[in-house]
C-alpha cells in the first residue's frame, strides 16, 4: 500500500507490517459507510494532531486521496481513526519503549476505576456509549501513553486550573480523587494542566447526565 510506504518514510519508528492489512480494511469500512450514509463518532482529528502531528498529517493526506480516487465526501475525522492506525501500529516496533506498553495494557483497568470514582463521588451513571465519554476515553488513553513516555503536559496554568476549580467544585473534587489515585496506585504525579484537561473532560460526561 502506497501510504504505508510514504508512513514508513515519514514516521521516525518501525511500523509492524500487520499496519497494511489492519488499514486497509479500515479504509474500506470507510468508503462502505460513506456510501451508506453511516456516521461513526471518531475522535476529533485537531484533538489527535496535537498529541501526533506526523500521524495527523498522514490521516489528513489519506483522507484527500481517499475522497479524490473514489470521489465521494468523508467527515474529516475520520482522519484520526487512519492516524491512530499508525499510533497503534508502533506499539509492537523494535525502537518502542516497553514501559509504554505496559501503560497501554493498564489502560481498561484505569479507565474503569478513574470512571467510578466519578460515578461514586458524583451519583450518577455515566452513559459508556456517548460521545463525551468516547472523548474522555481517548483522553485518558493519550494521558497514559504521556505517562509512559515522560512526557506529562505541565505549563503554568494553576490560576486557570483554580478559578474552574471554584466555578465546579464536584468535578474538581473527583479530578483530585483522580490524581490521589495515580499517586497512591501508581505513584505518579499529575500537574495541573493534566488535572486541568481532566476537568474538562469530566465535565462534559456529567452535564450530559444531568449535574
Amino acid at each position: 500500500m502506497k501510504l504505508v510506504d510514504i508512513a514508513r518514510n515519514e514516521l521516525d519508528y518501525e511500523l509492524n507490517p500487520n499496519v497494511v492489512l489492519t488499514l486497509a480494511d479500515h479504509i474500506n469500512f470507510c468508503i462502505q459507510r460513506a456510501k451508506q450514509h453511516i456516521y461513526v463518532q471518531m475522535p476529533l482529528i485537531y484533538e489527535v494532531e496535537q498529541q501526533y502531528p506526523q500521524e495527523g498529517k498522514l490521516g489528513r493526506y489519506a483522507l484527500k486521496q481517499i475522497e479524490r480516487r473514489f470521489t465521494i465526501q468523508l467527515n474529516q475525522n475520520e482522519a484520526s481513526g487512519i492516524a491512530l492506525h499508525f499510533v497503534n501500529a508502533r506499539y509492537n516496533a523494535k525502537t518502542k519503549c516497553d514501559v509504554v506498553t505496559q501503560w497501554q495494557q493498564r489502560y481498561d483497568d484505569i479507565l474503569g476505576d478513574t470512571v467510578s470514582i466519578v460515578e461514586d463521588e458524583i451519583g450518577i451513571v455515566i452513559n459508556r456509549s456517548s460521545f463525551n465519554f468516547a472523548r474522555y476515553s481517548s483522553h485518558l488513553m493519550y494521558l497514559l501513553q504521556r505517562l509512559g513516555t515522560g512526557n506529562l503536559l505541565d505549563s503554568n496554568i494553576s490560576e486557570m486550573y483554580r478559578s474552574l476549580g471554584t466555578e465546579y467544585p464536584k468535578i474538581t473534587r473527583c479530578v483530585e480523587l483522580i490524581s490521589e489515585y495515580f499517586h497512591t496506585k501508581w505513584n505518579l504525579t499529575l500537574s495541573e494542566e493534566e488535572k486541568l484537561y481532566l476537568l474538562l473532560h469530566i465535565n462534559r460526561i456529567c452535564t450530559r447526565e444531568g449535574l
